[in-house]
């Protein structure tokens, strides 16, 4: 239940993006009063404060944002009393923040995708609420009522509990296919099995973890490497506000780890201590070869990260020391 009748409910995602319009729909049909705003992060915060929002949707970049600003601009935020989350990978040091920045709100992780008409699993508040290092709080929660999800491998067989594969769903509210695009749904449906193009796995107690988009992961002398994994640990960083990790063209091992960093107000931040600091967590060849700074990814309407244009960018770029 993500809004009742008294909510006052912030949308703030584009009504064309099926979070945004089924956030929308929700408030509809449950009687709560909507308010629909251009995403800002000065803007949010007075809207919150100004109208006593208890109710929002946000991707995890726009929580990294307002929580940002909300150093810089005095706001009360006690009405708020539910975030619902989604559309992207979060980070556990993110999410972290975000539970303490909001420590009277209720967390709900909402996983899915327009081709499946919605929410596909859900990470309950009551997750969120455990205190402990629940490795729950890393998933991204169990399938909904009606929804079926298996993990799969190229060819469609079904792969064993723990190992990761690409994530496949069934549910009622599955697509049809693409409009007027037959090879594209041939590749993405099989015996209404939609293909979601995320990697993950199921463990033994019906949780869901991605791990990446397929076409994310990065393939180094033959290892497989999810970036959202490394970008996990660079974000453990206190002065990286946001990063993306992606593959680049290496002469000797296919593709190399690439780091796109901004780097938060105020703070310095070299490209060896970043892979120092990586290398102090996970396998060296899971670690950034080069790292870049910039003022800001590129973001879709709905605030996630374009990877497609930083490959663009840096697949040429003479800056890379590979």
């Amino acid at each position: 239940q993500f809004c009742q009748r008294d909510d006052r409910v912030l949308v703030t995602a584009p009504l064309f993006h099926i979070a945004g319009c089924v956030f929308s729909l929700v408030a509809l049909l449950n009687g709560a009063t909507q308010v629909l705003e251009d995403f800002t992060p000065a803007g949010v915060l007075e809207v919150i404060d100004k109208l006593g929002i208890t109710v929002c949707l946000f991707v995890p970049t726009m929580m990294q944002l307002l929580i940002a600003q909300s150093e810089d601009q005095a706001s009360n935020l006690d009405t708020v009393e539910r975030i619902v989350y989604g559309a992207s990978p979060i980070s556990e040091s993110l999410l972290t923040r975000a539970m303490n920045w909001l420590p009277n709100a209720d967390f709900i992780q909402c996983y899915g995708q327009s081709e499946l008409g919605g929410v596909v699993s859900v990470l309950a508040p009551e997750v969120h609420r455990r205190t402990d290092d629940h490795p729950y709080l890393r998933s991204a929660g169990r399938p909904a009522i009606g929804v079926e999800v298996k993990i799969v491998d190229e060819n469609m067989s079904e792969l064993e509990m723990g190992s990761v594969g690409q994530i496949a769903v069934r549910s009622p509210g599955s697509m049809l296919g693409y409009w007027q695009r037959q090879s594209e749904t041939l590749e993405t449906m099989t015996d209404d099995w939609v293909l979601t193009g995320d990697a993950g796995y199921l463990d033994h107690q019906g949780y869901l973890f991605v791990v990446d988009r397929v076409k994310d992961m990065i393939i180094s002398g033959g290892e497989n490497i999810f970036s959202v994994e490394v970008e996990c640990v660079i974000r453990e960083i206190v002065a990286v506000s946001d990063c993306a990790v992606i593959g680049v063209p290496h002469p000797r091992w296919g593709e190399a780890v690439h780091a796109v960093i901004v780097r938060r107000a105020g703070c310095s931040l070299s490209e060896r201590e970043v892979i120092t600091y990586c290398r102090s967590r996970i396998a060296h060849f899971k670690c950034p070869a080069s790292v870049a700074f910039v003022e800001a990814l590129p973001v879709s309407g709905v605030g996630k990260t374009l990877k497609q244009e930083l490959r663009r960018r840096y697949a040429m770029s003479e800056d890379l020391r590979c």
